[in-house]
C-alpha cells in the first residue's frame, strides 16, 4: 500500500469517526426529542380541541335554553299560527283542537329564526308538545311528514323522552333524521309552564357538521377523531353513515371496549382522563390521543397512524445526515488534500533518488516551503552535491593512477589470489611476448619459471601495492 494511501486512510479514520459519532449522537438526541415534542404537540392539540368541541356543544346547549327561556316567559301571549310550520302528531289531523296552543307559533317562529342565525351548526329546531302538537322551523319537513311519512310521533322520538326523563338537558345518542335521513344528534330540554311540564324543545345537529365544521382536527393531513361517552359508546367514528337506513330504523353505535386495541385504554377514556398511548389498531400502530369534553360528559379521542408521526422525524434525520454526509465529504476532499501536500514532496525526494540511483548526480528536488519535508529535500540535494564532488574526485584519481599503470616502464599486473589475471600493462606485455588478451586468458603460474607456490606470497604484496595504487 503506498504512502499517500496509508495517510489518506489515516487521515480519514481520524477525522470521519468523531465526526459520524458525534452526527450519529446529535440525530439520536435530537429524533428522541423532536419524538417527545411532536407526542406533546398532538396532546396539546387534542386538549385544545377538545376544549374548543367543549365550547361549541356548550353554546350550543345555552342557545337552546335561552330559547326555551324565552318560549316559555311568552307562551300564551301569541295572536296568530301558521299551519306550514306546525305537525300534529301522530297522522297531522285535528288542527282545529289545538289553536289556543298553535297561537305560540308568533313567539316560537320568532325563537327559532334567532337561534339559527346565531348559530349555523344548528340544522332544525322544533318543540313537541305532551299533546301532540309540534312546531318545525322549517315548512319542508312539514310537508314531507304530511306527503310521505304520514306518521310520525315525536313522543316516541329518543330527543323528546330523554329530556322529559330525565328532566334535563340532554344530547342523545346518535339517530336517522326524519328530515334528512342522515345520522344526527340533538341536544333537547324540557318546556314547562307553572312548573308544569309541556314539552320538549329540540335542536338537530347532524353528524356531517360535528366531523367537518367542529371536529375539523388532522396532523399532517392525517387521523381523524372519535367522540367516546362515559359509557363508552363512540358518538362520532368517521365510517358512520345512515347505510340506507331510514328514520324510523335503529341506528347501533359501536363501542370502544368491543374494539381492538381501543378496548386496552377504554378506562382511561371513559373516566375523563388525558394522555396518549400506542396502540395497535387494524390499520397499524397508532397513537391514540384522548382529553375529556364535560358537555357531553365524555372524551373527544385522535387516532393517529403512528407512520405520519415517524415520518416527520424521518425527514428530520435524513436532513441532518444529509448534513453530516457533507461535512464527511468535505472532510474527505480536504484529507486528499491534505494527503497530497505531504506526500506530492516525498515523492518528488523519491524520483530524485531514483535519477542519482541511475548516475544523474546533476538531479536536484525543487524545495517549497520550510516544514520537515523540505528540510528532507534539502538534505537530499546536499548529499547529491557531495556525491557528485567525490564521483569527479574519484574520476580524477582514477584516471591519474590509471596512466602511472600504462604508462610504467616495468611490468605491473593485476590478479586474483587463485592466479587469474585481471590486467597487465603495455611493459608486461612486452617482457612475456603475448598480447593483452592473451595474458588475461592465461594462469600467472605459467609466467614464472620457478615455482608459483614460492612467488605467490610476493605476488600477493604486489598485488596489494597496485590495488592500494588505484585507490
Amino acid at each position: 500500500m503506498r504512502l499517500r494511501t496509508k495517510i489518506l486512510i489515516l487521515l480519514l479514520i481520524l477525522s470521519l469517526t468523531p465526526t459520524t459519532s458525534i452526527s450519529y449522537i446529535l440525530t439520536q438526541k435530537n429524533y428522541e426529542d423532536v419524538k417527545e415534542k411532536t407526542e406533546i404537540g398532538l396532546l396539546n392539540l387534542v386538549k385544545s380541541k377538545a376544549e374548543y368541541y367543549d365550547e361549541e356543544l356548550k353554546t350550543i346547549r345555552l342557545d337552546l335554553e335561552s330559547t326555551a327561556n324565552f318560549i316559555e316567559k311568552n307562551w300564551g301571549k301569541g295572536k296568530y299560527y301558521n299551519l306550514s310550520y306546525i305537525w300534529i302528531s301522530p297522522n297531522g289531523t285535528g288542527y282545529e283542537k289545538f289553536v289556543d296552543d298553535m297561537k305560540n307559533f308568533e313567539y316560537v317562529i320568532q325563537a327559532f329564526e334567532i337561534a339559527i342565525q346565531e348559530n349555523d351548526k344548528i340544522n332544525l329546531a322544533y318543540i313537541g308538545l305532551e299533546n301532540g302538537v309540534n312546531f318545525l322551523s322549517d315548512p319542508k319537513l312539514v310537508e314531507k311528514l304530511q306527503k310521505e311519512i304520514k306518521y310520525f310521533d315525536h313522543r316516541e322520538r329518543i330527543w323528546y323522552k330523554l329530556a322529559k326523563e330525565k328532566n334535563a338537558t340532554v344530547w342523545t345518542p346518535l339517530y336517522i333524521d326524519v328530515n334528512t335521513g342522515e345520522l344526527v344528534t340533538t341536544v333537547s330540554t324540557p318546556l314547562h309552564i307553572n312548573k308544569k311540564f309541556i314539552g320538549v324543545l329540540g335542536f338537530d345537529v347532524l353528524l356531517e357538521t360535528i366531523k367537518h365544521n367542529i371536529l375539523d382536527i388532522k396532523f399532517g393531513g392525517a387521523g381523524y377523531p372519535l367522540l367516546v361517552d362515559n359509557k363508552g359508546s363512540i358518538f362520532v367514528h368517521p365510517e358512520y353513515t345512515a347505510g340506507g337506513k331510514k328514520w324510523n330504523e335503529s341506528f347501533q353505535e359501536k363501542n370502544i371496549f368491543n374494539l381492538s386495541g381501543l378496548c386496552k385504554i377504554g378506562n382511561k377514556i371513559i373516566n375523563g382522563s388525558t394522555g396518549f398511548e400506542v396502540i395497535r389498531l387494524p390499520e397499524g400502530k397508532c397513537y391514540a390521543v384522548f382529553s375529556p369534553i364535560n358537555e357531553i360528559n365524555g372524551s373527544l379521542v385522535f387516532i393517529l397512524p403512528e407512520n405520519v408521526v415517524l415520518q416527520s422525524i424521518r425527514e428530520m434525520r435524513e436532513k441532518m445526515l444529509f448534513v453530516a454526509l457533507i461535512i464527511a465529504i468535505i472532510i474527505a476532499l480536504a484529507s486528499i488534500v491534505f494527503s497530497a501536500h505531504i506526500v506530492k514532496p516525498l515523492e518528488r525526494v523519491q524520483k530524485a533518488t531514483r535519477e542519482i540511483a541511475k548516475g544523474n548526480l546533476s538531479y536536484r528536488v525543487n524545495v517549497k516551503g520550510k516544514d520537515e519535508v523540505a528540510d528532507l529535500a534539502r538534505d537530499f540535494n546536499k548529499m547529491a552535491d557531495e556525491l557528485a564532488i567525490s564521483r569527479r574526485a574519484l574520476k580524477e584519481s582514477e584516471e591519474k593512477y590509471r596512466g602511472i599503470f600504462e604508462k610504467s616502464a616495468d611490468a605491473i599486473y593485476i590478479s586474483t589470489e587463485d592466479g587469474k589475471l585481471l590486467d597487465i600493462n603495455e611493459a608486461g606485455e612486452k617482457l612475456f611476448g603475448y598480447t593483452r588478451e592473451e595474458l588475461l586468458n592465461m594462469d600467472v603460474s605459467n609466467l614464472y619459471a620457478v615455482s608459483y607456490t614460492h612467488l605467490r606470497a610476493h605476488e600477493t604484496s604486489l598485488h596489494l601495492v597496485c590495488r592500494l595504487l588505484l585507490e
